[in-house]
Formats: C-alpha cells, structure tokens, sequence
C-alpha cells in the first residue's frame, strides 16, 4: 500500500515542520512502527515551491523478514561464537564474509580488523609487522596463490605463535569462490605428543638394554652352568649305589635342577633375541615353515600317537626361521598339555583376512580357563605344577613376542576339558617393507 501525503494539519504538520527544520533539504526515507503493528516507510521530498510531500508505503511484511533474517543472524553469530575454534570465511574478492570471536582471540587479532569486509591482505600485513612470520612463511605463500590465481587452494598447517601457541590451520575453497578457514589451538595436543614421543624413545632404550642385558647374563651363564651340569651328572655316573640313598636323591635334585636352569637360559637367550638379531623379511611357505616344525618334534607326535592335519597354508612375509620356532611351540605345547588316555588331534588352518593371514592351532587337549587367556603369554607363567607338565614358562611368551615382531597378534580361545585353538594373524607376502 502507499500514496501521496500532503502537508497536514495537527501532529502531522507538526512532525513535517521539525523535519524540515532539521533539514533543510530533507530527502530521504524513514520506517516507524505504528500502534497497529504496521510498518509505515515515508519517503520525503521537498517540492520545488517549497512544499513538502511524501510517500507513504507499508513495509509491515519486508519488516517481519527483515527482523526475521536478524534474529536468524544473530542466532548464528552466537553459535559461531561459543565454537572453540576459530571461523573465518573470504568471499571471492578475498573480502571478510564471516567469521568469530574465537578467530581474532587465536590469532591476537585486534577487534578492527573484525568487520566484515575486510581484505584477506590486511590480516597478512597485521602479522608482517609484528614480525610473527615474514616472506617464506607458509600462511604467507597461500595468501600470495590466493591473491595470484583468485582460486583459493586447500591448505592445511600449524603456525607457533611468539608465545608458544601452536595453532593448526586448515583452509577449504567454496564452491561459489572464496575459502572458509579453521583455526584450532592445538597446544596442548602437541605437548602431549611430544612428552608421549620422549616416553617412547626412553622405553625403546630401557628395552634394549633390558635385551642387551638378558642376552648377555644369558649367554655367560651358560658356561658355569654347563660346568655344574656336566659336574653333577657325572657324580651321578661315578656314585650312584655307592652312597646311601639320599645321597643319590640329593645328585638327583642337582642333575635336575641344572638341566631345567640350562632349558630356561637358552629359551631366555631365544626370546632375547627375538626382533634383536633379524634376517630381514622375506616371502615364507608357512607349509614348509609347519614341516621343519614337525620334523623337530617327531619323536613326541610319535610317541603320544599324535594324529596331525595341515590345511592349505599360503606364503606370509616375515622370518623363516622365527616362524619355525612359533609353531614348533605351539605343536609342543598341544602334545604337551593332552588329555589322559585320549590321543592328541591338532590341526593346522589358515584364513584370509585384509592384508594378513589368520592361523589357527587347534588341539583337543586340556584346555584352559578363559580367565588365564592373556596370563598364559607372559614370560614364566605357568598353570601346572611342573611334575606334571614340564616346562621353563617362556615358550607363550615366545609365541607373543614372534608374532608381534611380524606385526600380528596372538590369543587363544578355550574351554577345560574341550581343547584349546590358538590363533595368529600374520602379514602376507604382498607387503613389501
């Protein structure tokens, strides 16, 4: 709705005579709320004679949208701005479009510089002169490429500020022009990487020398031991009858003792060096890998009667010689840990998971508690009292540690009295490094 106004008497002249007082060439456009809710938008001409008209136009429902469309805005500012990272949008002319308080704050950006409108190149000569990073510095280069090109480029970096807060930037092109930027303060998750890095590189030391030192007390060990074994089995020898009884249990007890102390330290030297002395990876025949296996435990399977199946087995990528060891252990320890009377069963299987292999080692033995899944890998673990089932504790942790070094991990899944089925992944030979 609109139409003409002419000078009024009454409140309206009055209202028309201040106006014109106040200018004296009033010409231009005001909106003002009426006591009905509308919305009355005059526009004020002064006529050539002197006069005065105006024209009087309803803006109720353009009003609405317009009050609409602000709160709207606001609303989204407010969310902007309780973000806990910083938001900044460029229009196509490189011009400030959006952006939060959080963006000024990470940066230290002064509140001039948040207006929208504002040129991306007054941001970039702000942080030139308080010298926080000068030609060269990567923020600066795609500053340059945007302002060359006019085609914003992805880019994503961190930039440390003069009082160490690391800020991590990571910028996106729209598709209408322009770019939207991120700016996250990254502090805190840098410090923890790097104090987690340190505590890495002071573990892999204190396990090194934790090797080295196993190694080395291992192998000079094995000297005196072999001397007090060889010692005592020939006291044995010579005086076994010729003393009384308990002399021959005592030489027993020694003999004993020395032979498991000597087991111990070689599978003690075997897992130390584990990941220490490698041959390198290279493709394996995990069939060929189970055959050696076998051939190194035929007299046990021949003596328990032991019935063993192979399956299709593929090539994995790894070491031959640590994966001979790895099922030789697990075969011995399903001979080992049978059921009486009952003839050990053990088959070997494989199946193909994303980049690896899974092998599984089933046997019908005795099984185990699901409790005691995880304890039976660690190094002199044992279950059993040693009289019934000899051992030295380590052949699990072996398995673990073999495993692990080819990238792969090992468990067992088991019920007492219904067998055990160890199961590993391994990668396979598409790898190359």
């Amino acid at each position: 709705e609109s139409g003409f106004v002419p000078v009024a008497r009454g409140r309206t002249e009055e209202w028309v005579r201040e106006r014109m007082e106040a200018h004296r060439n009033p010409q231009g456009a005001i909106t003002r709320l009426y006591g009905d809710g509308r919305w009355i938008q005059i526009i004020e001409r002064r006529t050539s004679d002197g006069g005065y008209v105006g024209i009087r136009v309803d803006v109720t429902e353009l009003k609405s949208k317009e009050l609409e469309l602000a709160k709207k805005t606001a609303l989204l500012q407010a969310t902007l701005d309780n973000i806990a990272q910083g938001l900044s949008v460029f229009d196509g002319e490189l011009r400030l479009a959006a952006f939060n308080k959080r963006f000024l704050e990470l940066l230290g950006m002064p509140e001039r510089l948040g207006a929208v409108g504002t040129h991306f190149s007054e941001f970039i000569r702000f942080n030139a002169e308080r010298g926080e990073y000068g030609p060269g510095d990567i923020e600066a280069q795609v500053a340059e490429r945007v302002e060359r090109a006019r085609t914003p480029v992805a880019h994503r970096f961190e930039r440390v500020r003069p009082n160490g807060t690391v800020i991590e930037v990571m910028g996106r092109p729209m598709p209408g022009g322009g770019f939207v930027t991120v700016y996250s303060d990254v502090t805190e998750q840098r410090r923890a990487q790097k104090q987690l890095a340190e505590h890495a590189r002071e573990l892999e030391r204190s396990n090194a020398e934790l090797e080295q030192f196993a190694y080395v007390a291992s192998h000079d060990l094995q000297e005196p031991l072999r001397m007090v074994a060889s010692y005592c089995q020939l006291l044995q020898r010579r005086y076994k009858g010729k003393l009384d009884a308990d002399a021959d249990e005592f030489i027993g007890f020694a003999v004993e003792g020395a032979t498991r102390m000597q087991r111990m330290i070689n599978d003690l030297l075997n897992y130390s060096r584990v990941g220490r002395k490698s041959a390198g990876f290279a493709p394996v025949d995990l069939r060929a890998a189970v055959d050696t296996a076998l051939s190194g435990l035929g007299a046990a399977i021949e003596e328990s009667g032991a019935r063993v199946t192979v399956g299709t087995l593929p090539s994995v990528f790894g070491e031959a010689m640590l994966l001979e060891r790895l099922f030789q252990n697990l075969i011995a320890n399903a001979l080992k840990f049978r059921r009486d009377d009952v003839k050990p069963e053990i088959e070997i299987t494989a199946e193909r998971e994303e980049g690896a292999w899974r092998i599984c080692v089933a046997d019908n033995g005795i099984g185990i508690e699901p409790e005691y899944a995880e304890r039976i890998f660690l190094l002199f673990q044992r279950l059993h009292e040693r009289s019934k089932y000899p051992g030295t504790g380590i052949g699990l942790a072996l398995c673990k540690k073999v495993v692990e070094h080819h990238g792969g991990r090992i468990w067992v899944e088991s019920e007492p009295g219904r067998g055990s089925r160890f199961k590993f992944t391994l990668p396979d030979s598409a790898r190359t490094s």
